[in-house]
């Protein structure tokens, strides 16, 4: 229907409006839907008629810009036959100056067409960000008022821009984390080392791609020098916490010897944030340290001390080398090598040769001596050594 039948309509409906609706028949009541109609639509003209109106107006004052031509020509393109045909002079001088726009819009329009081509080319479910980085980069050089077009077009153009936007960010979050950690990295310092292996773990197939071709192999390469670094205190730590746990299933003097010399433990490991385990082990390594010194210390003086006996008097020696030899624990003698049971057995023939009752004639009623029992001898501190019988002294196998 055209606007002047819609006038026509409108006209004649007012002539009934104030008729009882149930007085009129149907054709009156059909006539008077479409005239409601009518209204409706003219209204909806009027509007849209005014929006060109003062789209035409923003153009003439404020200059021939995108934002202001592409409003002038939202405004045209809302246009339609029935809204054509209520065109007024003003009206008409509104739609003649798109004309004035129409330059400014195709280049628009020609940089959004640059920006669908490399839309096309993306896809979003592969890892390699190289169309990504050429939509972006085109998109970066559109206007503000490009982007608003580009978001306002049918098809997905501008989602794969956003999409390829915010994956690019991610990635040069990650490269920047790991160029970071790579100049802070102190080869004496393991939080740093980690932090660069966590950076390069962090980084993805795309994020290599893309690394500075200039700096990307001293990257690779101080970053690799970090993991060696990790690695090689990762299996220090490892071998020291294994010898710790089969020494204390079997603390033999094996595997006494085996957990002390698996303790090579660095300054860069020391450095580390110990689990408790570790931490037992090196305390426990400090304690079987003390005790293994403690027992180097007492063979020591028993070989010493049977030394200096030997090029001097037994007799002077008695009481100091009797005390060493008592000192001596079992585990001591168990774990005796050749040499240390070759010096106990001279040294308790020594003790044997110097005791007071193979001294007949001496007074010895000052000193304390050693007393005799089953097969053995008791030295003046309590301790007790093998008499004759020597075939209980171990011997190393």
């Amino acid at each position: 229907m055209s606007p002047q039948e819609c006038g026509e309509l409108i006209s004649a409906a007012r002539g009934v409006a104030n008729i009882d609706p149930r007085r009129l028949d149907q054709s009156a009541s059909q006539a008077l839907s479409q005239a409601n109609t009518c209204s409706e639509r003219i209204r909806a003209s009027d509007t849209k008629l005014a929006m060109l109106i003062d789209a035409s107006r923003g153009v003439a004052q404020g200059g021939a810009d995108l934002d202001s031509c592409s409003a002038l020509a939202a405004a045209v393109a809302g246009l339609d036959a029935f809204d054509n045909d209520r065109f007024e002079d003003s009206h008409k001088r509104a739609a003649s100056t798109a004309s004035t726009c129409r330059p400014i819009l195709q280049e628009s329009d020609r940089r959004l067409d640059q920006i669908g081509q490399r839309a096309s080319a993306v896809n979003l479910v592969t890892t390699d960000l190289s169309r990504c980085e050429a939509l972006v980069t085109a998109g970066n050089q559109l206007s503000q008022s490009d982007v608003h077009r580009l978001r306002a077009r049918s098809g997905n153009e501008f989602d794969k821009f956003t999409a390829c936007t915010t994956r690019l960010q991610s990635s040069d979050n990650r490269i920047a984390a790991f160029s970071n950690a790579v100049d802070g990295f102190n080869p004496d310092d393991p939080d740093s080392a980690m932090s660069l292996t966590a950076a390069r773990s962090g980084l993805q197939g795309a994020d290599i791609a893309r690394l500075d071709p200039a700096k990307k192999d001293r990257m690779q390469s101080v970053s690799t020098r970090a993991e060696a670094l990790l690695r090689d205190s990762d299996a220090r730590i490892a071998a020291l916490v294994a010898s710790f746990k089969e020494w204390q299933r079997n603390p033999t003097q094996a595997n006494a010897g085996a957990f002390d010399r698996s303790a090579q433990l660095t300054d860069f490991d020391r450095k580390r944030t110990m689990s408790a385990e570790v931490r037992n082990a090196i305390s426990a390594l400090t304690i079987s340290r003390q005790d293994l010194n403690a027992q180097i210390e007492r063979w020591s003086l028993v070989e010493r001390l049977t030394a200096a006996a030997e090029r001097q008097s037994p007799a002077d020696y008695f009481r100091p080398l009797s005390a060493a030899v008592g000192a001596l624990t079992q585990r001591d003698k168990e774990n005796a090598t050749a040499k240390q049971n070759q010096s106990l057995e001279r040294a308790i023939s020594l003790i044997k040769s110097a005791s007071p009752r193979n001294r007949l004639g001496e007074d010895f009623g000052t000193s304390p001596g050693p007393t005799r029992g089953a097969g053995q001898i008791s030295g003046p501190e309590g301790n007790s050594f093998p008499a004759d019988n020597f075939a209980t002294i171990p011997s190393k196998k």
